[in-house]
């Protein structure tokens, strides 16, 4: 990519670095060099003659690398919402007559689907305190499929 100037864009230069950087390092004996490869494969592109390209943001998917010191953050992009990082659900308990206690940490990377955090043991959660509070015999357990109201 040119600089409107002349020149290449910083961004590309960048690039081109890696580019050489990747070739000089031998893959088992450095920490660095898993690093660099991913960050090039996903952010840059060699055209003919080995010439480089950033890639396009359509190209660049939601798990490319984020942070070189955190190579598991991700990015997602919901309505209107930018996020970086990662998704954490706190489960507490909610008595508002006594002590409330944290009772699950869930932490996923933020790309992942939001149904990821609905589990059965959420879901049997859920239809024990329906239970309780509706009596035993409103909902029946159908085996294998799930729950019916009666």
């Amino acid at each position: 990519m040119q600089h409107p100037r002349g020149g290449l864009l910083p961004t590309t230069k960048i690039g081109a670095l890696i580019y050489k950087l990747v070739g000089l390092f031998d893959e088992r004996n450095s920490k660095y060099y898993p690093v660099l490869k991913r960050v090039f494969e996903e952010q840059f592109k060699t055209e003919v003659q080995n010439k480089i390209e950033l890639r396009s943001k359509e190209e660049i998917k939601c798990d490319s690398v984020q942070s070189t010191h955190d190579t598991d953050c991700s990015y997602r992009k919901k309505e209107d919402q930018q996020v970086k990082g990662y998704s954490v659900i706190v489960t507490e308990t909610c008595d508002y007559n006594s002590l409330s206690l944290i009772t699950h940490i869930q932490v996923a990377p933020v790309n992942a689907p939001d149904d990821i955090y609905v589990s059965e043991r959420t879901i049997d959660v859920y239809i024990r305190k329906l239970r309780e509070k509706l009596g035993g015999r409103r909902i029946k357990t159908i085996k294998g499929v799930g729950y019916k109201f009666d």
